[in-house]
This record gives structure tokens, sequence and C-alpha cells, in this order.
């Protein structure tokens, strides 16, 4: 897998790499409100809303 860095106009349902409660993980966009996005995991399931600062990388 490569990631780049991230870019604040990214299109929805992207592959990012955050880091949550002290771990790497890989979740996907899933909707923009604002300046927070939230993020669901492989199974779709809400992960919450984080901010872009938090978004460390992208899946190309």
């Amino acid at each position: 897998m490569t990631l780049h860095p991230v870019q604040a106009d990214e299109s929805l349902e992207i592959i990012v790499l955050v880091r949550l409660k002290g771990r790497w993980l890989l979740h996907r966009i899933k909707a923009v409100r604002k300046e927070r996005y939230l993020i669901v995991n492989a199974r779709d399931h809400k992960n919450g809303w984080i901010s872009w600062t938090q978004v460390k990388g992208v899946k190309l």
C-alpha cells in the first residue's frame, strides 16, 4: 500500500490513515460536515467524526 500526504479537497469514500487512541488505523471517509469527517470501518460501522489534521495519509 502506498500513502501520500493529504489534501483538504480529497474526494469522499477514500481510505485514510488516522491515529486514534494511540493506534494507527485505516478507515474510510463516509461524510463531511463543515470541517469534520465521518470515518467508518470496512463493515461500515461509524467510528466517529475527526478533523482533517488527524488524517496522516491517503491510500492511492
